[in-house]
């Protein structure tokens, strides 16, 4: 199975000509970090429950 990377493009499609940014990155090592952050900082429990603890009835 190949290993999806993340690359320019414009290097890939046109050549170093046009691009000189040969960079490969592995999907998954590079995803991983932005969705930890998500996960720990804004899907977490404490904050997903804010909106309902401020939640006064009428």
């Amino acid at each position: 199975m190949p290993i999806r990377v993340y690359t320019c493009a414009y290097h890939r499609d046109r050549g170093e000509a046009v691009c000189g940014n040969k960079l490969r990155r592995p999907v998954d090592a590079v995803d991983e970090q932005p969705i930890g952050w998500l996960q720990e900082n804004v899907l977490s429990e404490r904050i997903m429950s804010l909106p309902f603890m401020s939640f006064e009835p009428a």
